[in-house]
């Protein structure tokens, strides 16, 4: 999957990942909006990266979670989906409208595709209010 190799989530290590991050998120969606730890420390232990000041307003969700980095003092706003079966890079200081979602997931493209995960990032300091991402791994960002 993120070698290049076919994606198949039926795949025993990518059900369990997928379980791992479901039940994070799940604390995660549920937390009180003044758990402001908490949510970090869950935020913490399911992505790959979250940088230092950076905020996640749930609800959110996700594949995996450990293929998504987000940089510091970056904002996410509410109700995003990230289908991370490859790497979403966020950079720093992003600002993400809510809605926003971001597919590295194959089901959004043409059936000839369904089996590859491609990788999507943006760079830091601008907002974004609407993320497409191409077949080719391209991604275009909308003010």
């Amino acid at each position: 999957m993120l070698a290049g190799e076919l994606y198949l989530a039926t795949d025993p290590e990518l059900v369990a990942a997928d379980l791992r991050a479901q039940n994070l998120l799940f604390r995660f969606n549920l937390t009180p909006p003044d758990a402001i730890d908490e949510r970090r420390a869950l935020l913490v232990e399911l992505f790959g990266g979250f940088g230092a000041g950076a905020v996640v307003q749930p609800s959110f969700r996700c594949d995996y979670g450990s293929n998504i980095t987000i940089g510091e003092g970056t904002f996410i706003n509410y109700d995003c989906v990230f289908l991370d079966c490859n790497r979403i890079a966020i950079g720093r200081e992003v600002q993400i409208a809510p809605r926003v979602q971001i597919y590295t997931s194959p089901a959004t493209c043409p059936p000839e595709y369904w089996r590859w995960a491609i990788p999507a990032g943006c760079s830091g300091q601008f907002p974004i209010s609407e993320c497409i991402l191409s077949i080719d791994g391209e991604s275009e960002e909308r003010r």
